[in-house]
């Protein structure tokens, strides 16, 4: 079988990519999942979302079924592939094929689907699925939905906020004082890992405002990306 862990392809940028990270987190951390695989000597919970964009076109009876028949650390080593996009070594290799082989994936898209560029695109088609977005951000008089399995992984300030919910509206109202524009700045960096070209100035030092004055963690590189584009205005303003 074809070896597709490549340790010298493993880029420092990609080990320790901030969004791959997240996703991982997100995964170990097991906070609310809705969804819950049985192995044959014990159960994994993971969040449906996550499934959703990554392996949508395979049903959740089929993945009972070939789980129901793995250890859950074979289980555990595919999931940590399905959340954060990379393989660690060889036996992870050998483990991840068998078990997406048994599932329906190929090899070829086995391949296809290893990587944080490829991690980060389908993760990012989860920000146009609006059935799926069960959670509800408030902001003055508007209001924002997104998945709260995204919150979870990519915002520290979110995640307090949705964990500390415990009413079953799945809303919450944020008092931090981000603009509704800045919020959906937010938002979009979430699910895409990259700020949209021509966001006004004013809301990119709104978001760096809250986050550093008010030491709210909103996401743990939309600063950095936010000080790279205000420095390159800068220099294009001076040209």
């Amino acid at each position: 079988m074809e070896l597709f862990f490549d340790e010298q392809a493993l880029s420092l940028m990609e080990l320790y990519s901030s969004f791959r990270n997240d996703m991982v987190v997100l995964y170990e951390r097991k906070e609310k999942c809705d969804l819950i695989f049985q192995a044959t000597n014990g159960s994994i919970p993971v969040h449906s979302s996550i499934l959703f964009a990554r392996l949508n076109n395979i049903p959740i009876e089929t993945l009972s079924k070939v789980f129901g028949f793995r250890e859950k650390r074979e289980i555990d080593i595919f999931f940590k592939w399905i959340y954060g996009g990379l393989i660690d070594s060889n036996e992870e290799n050998d483990i991840i094929n068998e078990i997406g082989i048994e599932i329906g994936l190929n090899e070829e898209l086995i391949k296809q689907k290893t990587g944080i560029d490829k991690l980060k695109e389908e993760i990012s088609f989860l920000y146009f699925d609006d059935e799926g977005k069960d959670f509800t951000i408030i902001s003055g008089d508007s209001s924002v939905k997104i998945h709260s399995s995204m919150l979870l992984a990519r915002s520290d300030l979110y995640r307090g906020m949705l964990l500390m919910c415990n009413d079953d509206s799945n809303k919450v109202t944020d008092y931090s004082g981000l603009s509704i524009q800045a919020l959906q700045t937010l938002i979009h960096f979430i699910y895409f890992d990259e700020i949209l070209e021509n966001v006004p100035i004013s809301v990119l030092k709104e978001l760096k405002y809250i986050e550093d004055y008010f030491q709210l963690s909103l996401s743990s590189s939309l600063v950095l990306k936010i000080n790279e584009i205000l420095e390159e205005r800068k220099l294009e303003i001076k040209k």
